[in-house]
């Protein structure tokens, strides 16, 4: 007879020894509690509904030996070719036989008679069962009877030609045997679960020793616990505790909701707004992870796609995932950091490595003892802190870089750029106004410096391309190479021409005729080539006026994306003395006669060789374009807003 009992819940079942199917549903407010056993429910849990299943001391620890014990196979004086073994075999203090026994694998075993062997077994016994000795319990010994086979499965004997063993199941020359029923056999022997076929209601409660497993979703202010097992379940409603001995598997989880794994990990599709998440091993979600979320690994990794805005992630190992959001404090205690985009105000701290495609303003970046890597822009007001290498591209004003034990690499750097590095320096294109540089123990290498800049190194500096100013360059032991700069000369003009004098008998009035006014080539009055090439692909896509214009789109919504003096939208953004323009502002300026312009807020001079592309604000204006389109129906005929390849360069295919 099957010990589970099947009900239909109406209120009338409360307490429960042993196994229990539950074919409806359980009912509002309804209490249940089951001991020493597992609980399937084939309907729902209705709101409000408390479960409690417990599991005696005694009876988990003998479940978990088994768990942990594995198929365990012994032998006394037996003899084995391949799976199959002849002896006095014992297979998990289950199966006792002194005749052939293979392992086919799976729970299954098949048990063989000897025939006409002479072989009589081990032992003299006539009983099967344990044997008690001197007050000790042996295991018990089984004797080969010629021509059957015969064995002792979960203290029952069993004889025939062949005996065949599947899990519970015991067949003997083909046919099953059903056991007789005892009181051993009665017992419940686990593992024990809960199973919820349907939905799980609205502050329901499930206080449970076993594995929970719901196949349907879980309501809002629920409270799931397993004390020795794992939850696996589908959706999770909003502000719902769930915590578990072992892993965590689900779907969404909704706002609000806490997460907990003792030993165990959590694996699910995505994670809305303010969850808090802490397990003992890794997190995996597959999809994106909302604002506001707090989740840490005890001693494992976390992957993701995306992360919002103000999350919190302690990792012990790695930490893997695409774009994060603003105010985002990621910490790698022994392991590294990959990342796409990073927004605004984050603060990463690693072990190894971080790398990273972009990170935004204000942001700081730590690696204890690697380097950090940043493909594409890092802009204003950074902070990076590392061990080993600095690899950076676009480098955005008043950033600041340190590494404590090798150099640092960079293609450009803005204005106000703090350097501190070991070994040595090299930027490959120009180097802002207003910086400083330090190697402790190497070299410095430049191309195009701007104004101001000081230059602290223990062996060679040397400075390529332009460089006005090399009055705060300092080396300890090495030289300075410094390319020869080009003087600026100013225009000749007739009335500027001096007669000269006619020693040969030329004329006088040769004195007064024109003169071709000869024009000398300003290196410092032209653009450097990282800049020229912005503009060029940036002049060959339609203009964000015209966009704008096209799309219909409001002009307030491009506010801050104007120019400080013509007040319209900046089409081909640029950078100079720190302020953003656009560059036909810039070309539009008054030249002075030593080549200069005046910059029309600092009212600092410069040429135009300083001015540097702003791939910062050229892709948020194109973000914003992208979203304001989004939120508008495309005219018909009208422009197509092409999206950029994902690793296409700033100022690369766009609008």
């Amino acid at each position: 007879m099957d010990p589970r009992k099947i009900v239909n819940n109406k209120g009338q079942v409360k307490k429960h020894i042993g196994d229990l199917i539950i074919e409806g549903d359980i009912e509002e407010n309804s209490e249940l509690e089951i001991q020493d056993g597992s609980l399937e429910i084939l309907g729902t849990i209705k709101d409000g509904a408390k479960i409690k299943i417990g599991v005696s001391e005694a009876l988990r620890k003998s479940m978990e030996e088994k768990q942990n014990r594995g198929t365990s196979i012994s032998s006394v004086g037996s003899i084995s070719m391949g799976n199959t073994m002849m002896g006095d075999v014992n297979i998990n203090n289950r199966i006792f036989t002194s005749d052939p026994i293979t392992d086919l694998g799976n729970g299954r075993y098949e048990i063989v008679a000897l025939s006409d062997s002479p072989f009589r077994g081990f032992g003299n016994f006539s009983r099967f069962g344990s044997v008690t000795i001197n007050g000790i319990e042996q295991r018990p010994r089984v004797t080969a009877v010629p021509g059957f086979a015969t064995a002792l499965i979960d203290g029952i004997k069993y004889q025939g030609k062949k005996i065949s063993i599947d899990g519970d199941n015991v067949l003997v020359d083909g046919k099953k045997i059903t056991p007789p029923v005892s009181e051993s056999s009665q017992k419940p022997k686990g593992p024990f679960k809960l199973v919820v076929h349907g939905d799980i209601g609205n502050n329901v409660s499930i206080d449970s020793d076993i594995e929970v497993e719901t196949k349907g979703k879980i309501g809002n202010f629920c409270q799931i616990k397993s004390n020795y097992s794992k939850i696996t379940t589908k959706n999770i409603g909003e502000e719902t505790k769930l915590e578990a001995n072992g892993s965590i598997k689900c779907a969404d989880i909704d706002k609000g909701c806490e997460l907990k794994s003792q030993y165990g990990d959590l694996d699910a599709k995505s994670l809305k707004n303010s969850v808090n998440v802490t397990v003992n091993k890794s997190i995996k979600i597959q999809e994106d992870i909302g604002n506001e979320c707090y989740l840490s690994t005890e001693y494992g990794e976390l992957t993701a796609r995306n992360v919002g805005d103000h999350v919190t992630i302690n990792s012990y190992k790695d930490v893997h995932v695409q774009n994060v959001g603003s105010h985002v404090n990621i910490r790698s205690q022994y392991q590294e950091l990959t990342a796409n985009q990073v927004g605004d105000n984050a603060s990463i701290h690693v072990y190894k490595d971080a790398t990273l495609h972009s990170i935004g303003t204000r942001s700081q970046i730590k690696s204890d003892y690697q380097g950090v890597t940043v493909r594409n822009t890092v802009s204003d007001n950074v902070t990076i802190n590392a061990y080993n290498d600095i690899t950076l591209s676009v480098v955005g004003n008043n950033t600041s870089l340190t590494s404590q034990y090798q150099g640092i690499t960079i293609q450009q750097a803005g204005d106000g750029t703090q350097i501190n590095a070991y070994k040595d320096v090299s930027i490959h294109n120009r180097i802002g106004d207003n910086s400083s540089i330090t190697s402790q123990y190497q070299g410095v290498h430049l191309h195009d410096v701007g104004l101001r800049v000081k230059v602290q190194a223990y062996k060679d500096i040397t400075a390529t391309g332009i460089c006005p100013d090399t009055r705060g360059f300092r080396s300890s032991y090495g030289r300075l190479y410094i390319a020869p700069q080009p003087a600026y000369q100013a225009p000749v003009k007739p009335s500027q021409v001096t007669p000269v004098a006619s020693t040969r008998g030329i004329t006088s009035a040769l004195s007064s005729m024109p003169i071709e006014e000869k024009k000398t080539e300003n290196k410092l009055n032209t653009f450097n080539k990282t800049t020229q090439d912005y503009m060029d692909g940036l002049k060959s896509k339609t203009s964000h006026a015209k966009v704008i214009k096209d799309f219909a789109l409001s002009t307030d919504a491009f506010e801050e994306y104007c120019d400080l003096i013509s007040t319209e939208i900046m089409n081909i953004p640029v950078r100079v003395n720190g302020h953003v323009y656009d560059i036909e502002t810039l070309t539009k300026l008054p030249e002075k006669e030593d080549g200069t312009r005046e910059d029309p807020v600092s009212r600092a001079e410069f040429y135009l060789c300083y001015i540097q592309p702003a791939f910062d604000i050229e892709e948020k204006i194109k973000d914003k374009l992208r979203q304001e389109i989004r939120a508008k129906k495309s005219p018909p005929g009208g422009p197509k807003l092409e999206e950029s390849p994902q690793n296409a360069p700033p100022g690369g295919p766009g609008f």
